[in-house]
């Protein structure tokens, strides 16, 4: 039987967000996904945090699902992290 050894290189981000539209009103849309090399680091990740090009005034919350990412774009489900408000930023 064969096996093969990836190292994990860093980390990879996808979700939603719920965004405050200009003029008045909310929406969901998907993020664009990101990714941050290295260790897992929580000010790298909120950098991220985007409304998928979208364009709104602000935004209100997140669902951002973790993986840990591999060489060769291998990814594995880690966890869900949400966001709401001042934890944001």
């Amino acid at each position: 039987m064969d096996s093969v050894t990836l190292k994990q290189i860093g980390w990879y981000f996808e979700g939603e967000a719920i965004i405050n539209f200009w003029g008045g009103g909310q929406g969901t849309v998907d993020m664009t996904p990101w990714t941050i090399e290295g260790e897992l680091d929580d000010e790298k990740m909120k950098k991220g945090i985007n409304d998928g090009q979208f364009g709104c005034e602000g935004i209100d919350r997140v669902e951002i699902h973790v993986y840990k990412l591999y060489e060769h774009e291998y990814k594995v489900y880690w966890e869900l992290i949400e966001l709401v408000g001042d934890d944001l930023n």
